[in-house]
């Protein structure tokens, strides 16, 4: 699979795009994509595969024409399964202002391994103004409180510079009654 951002391959205008789980065979797609950018912190490529494998079900990747042009991953709690950690998105650079971040989060809340799930969760720096908006986007189209807190300060961090992250909270929110009264 080519690197979703390649010149050489543009994504027809009227060719669709496919939410799905992903596979061990989209990681290194995924690892690809997760680098293209300084927004997300670079995890390792069997960090991927694992994501691919161990959590699949509650992960979600989009396919265009054969490419991965995005992804989000995340996972239940295991302390907390009514909590949903999201832990990384990434939209392709042709990809963005589609409001594709947004159905991604919109189809994994809704996967069966979600089921109960009556909490957003996730880490972010101040300075991730596009994943801070996305998750007060989602609080707002759930009619859910957001939240931020301090949570892990630089000094925890191994490499210099890297800034403090913040935790934010959607919730809590019930997906069946926005399903009763057609909000989607």
């Amino acid at each position: 699979m080519r690197h979703p951002t390649e010149k050489q391959h543009r994504p027809r205008a009227n060719s669709a795009v496919v939410l799905r789980n992903p596979t061990v065979a989209d990681a290194a797609a995924i690892w690809r994509l997760a680098g293209d950018g300084e927004e997300l912190d670079l995890n390792s490529p069997y960090c991927y595969l694992l994501l691919c494998q161990h959590f699949a079900d509650t992960c979600l990747v989009a396919e265009r024409d054969g490419d991965i042009v995005g992804f989000q991953t995340t996972y239940r709690l295991p302390c907390a399964p009514h909590r949903l950690f999201l832990w990384q998105v990434r939209v392709a650079q042709s990809m963005r202002r589609r409001g594709l971040a947004a159905s991604m989060l919109d189809g994994v809340i809704r996967l069966p391994a979600c089921a109960g799930v009556t909490y957003l969760t996730g880490t972010t720096t101040r300075s991730n103004l596009g994943m801070r908006a996305l998750a007060r986007r989602f609080a707002r189209k759930l009619k859910a409180p957001y939240a931020e807190e301090p949570c892990f300060p630089e000094h925890l961090f191994p490499n210099e510079g890297h800034e403090a992250e913040h935790l934010f909270q959607v919730g809590p929110f019930d997906l069946r009654h926005l399903q009763e009264e057609g909000v989607d």
